[in-house]
Parts: structure tokens; C-alpha cells; sequence
């Protein structure tokens, strides 16, 4: 697994861009969870584990779920709280995977002004990746762009810049 924690945590620009981004080593990740079999249950949903162990080559999708994780948790800016309350969905096979929050995960997100987070998945047979990108509320509520207070908490999480 390549771990981006302490060189990248998310970013929050001053104009209320947020993005999150992850790699997982699979073959390391696969590893990982013959090594630690709790850990399947620990980190993916009932919906998550089935999905991925219907699939020819389950060990490529649970790493690029956990990456899309990984990267959920850089674009709040508290890294992953609980790894079930952040889940990738799909609804059908061939549509495109879905973030879904529940818990203190949808919380932070709301105080962020973030509507929906889109997620972008990729493996090859080493490496599996994850990019996320929060779309924000509106004043109205929907998706658009920021509130004033919505832009300056987020403004304020954001790193400083170099």
C-alpha cells in the first residue's frame, strides 16, 4: 500500500474545491487481508464484500474501495473516522461507483457544505486508486457553489499553502 496520509491529507482551496486521492500496492493489500482475516469485515460494508467477491478478481476491487476510502477521509480532512460509515456503491453492474455516507462521516461532510462526493475508481493488476471530489451545497441547499461560511470552514481545515 502506498501510504499518501502524512504527505497529502485533502485539500481545501479558497475557492472551495475539495479533492481526496489514494493508491493501494493490491498485492500488498491482498496480503493484508489473508494476513488479518477480521480485517474484511472490519473495513467493508455487507454490500462492499459482496460486490467485490462476486467479482473474478476480488482482491483489485477491495483495494480500490479502500483507496476510495482513503481518499473520502483526505477530502474531510479527518481521515477515515470508521471505515463503514464511508461506502462505495454501485448500483448495477457497469454503473459507476457512488460514495455514501452515514454517521459522523455524513456530519462532517454537511459542516463542509458537501452535497455529494463523486468518486473516480482504477486498478490494474498492481495498483488500485481512488479520486474524489466533493460537490458542494448552494445557498439553497443543492448542489453549486459555496456559502460564505461553508467556504471560510472549509478555508480554514485547507493546509497552508507553500
Amino acid at each position: 500500500m502506498v501510504d499518501l496520509s502524512g504527505a497529502y491529507t485533502g485539500i481545501a482551496s479558497a475557492d472551495g474545491r475539495h479533492i481526496g486521492l489514494d493508491l493501494v500496492d493490491i498485492d500488498r493489500f491482498a496480503q493484508a487481508m489473508a494476513r488479518y482475516p477480521r480485517l474484511e469485515q472490519r473495513v467493508f460494508t455487507e454490500a462492499e464484500i459482496a460486490y467485490c467477491r462476486a467479482r473474478s478478481k476480488p482482491a483489485l476491487h477491495f483495494a480500490a474501495r479502500f483507496a476510495a476510502k482513503e481518499a473520502v477521509g483526505k477530502l474531510l480532512t479527518t481521515g477515515v473516522l470508521s471505515w463503514q460509515e464511508v461506502e462505495v456503491v454501485s448500483e448495477r453492474l457497469g454503473s459507476a461507483p457512488r460514495v455514501r455516507l452515514t454517521g459522523k462521516a455524513t456530519q462532517t461532510a454537511a459542516e463542509l457544505g458537501i452535497a455529494e462526493i463523486r468518486v473516480s475508481l482504477s486498478h490494474v493488476d498492481s495498483m488500485a486508486g481512488a479520486c474524489v471530489v466533493a460537490v458542494a451545497c448552494s445557498s439553497e441547499g443543492g448542489a453549486g457553489a459555496w456559502t460564505t461560511t461553508q467556504q471560510a470552514a472549509a478555508t480554514a481545515k485547507a493546509p497552508a499553502e507553500a
